[in-house]
């Protein structure tokens, strides 16, 4: 009986990986000097509708890599 548990657990660990890389995306590396846009859906704005905003801004110039998955990039203040 225990074979057959850890069997059928090996199963639904393989299934349950299989599944989630099905949904998974690779993480892409940028470089000092890359261009690279931002998504400006979720910033505050004085348009009158968030529908006129423009979805995303840049092309912007990365500075430095902070972490992992965060960069310091060159916003102009305007």
């Amino acid at each position: 009986m225990r074979k057959e548990v850890e069997l059928a657990l090996k199963r639904t660990n393989k299934t349950m990986k299989w599944k989630f890389d099905i949904h998974k995306r690779d993480r892409h590396e940028f470089g000092i000097e890359n261009l690279v846009w931002v998504n400006g859906t979720h910033y505050n704005t004085d348009c009158p509708s968030q529908k006129l905003f423009f979805k995303r801004a840049g092309p912007f110039p990365i500075i430095r890599k902070v972490s992992n998955t965060a960069y310091k990039l060159k916003i102009p203040a305007t």
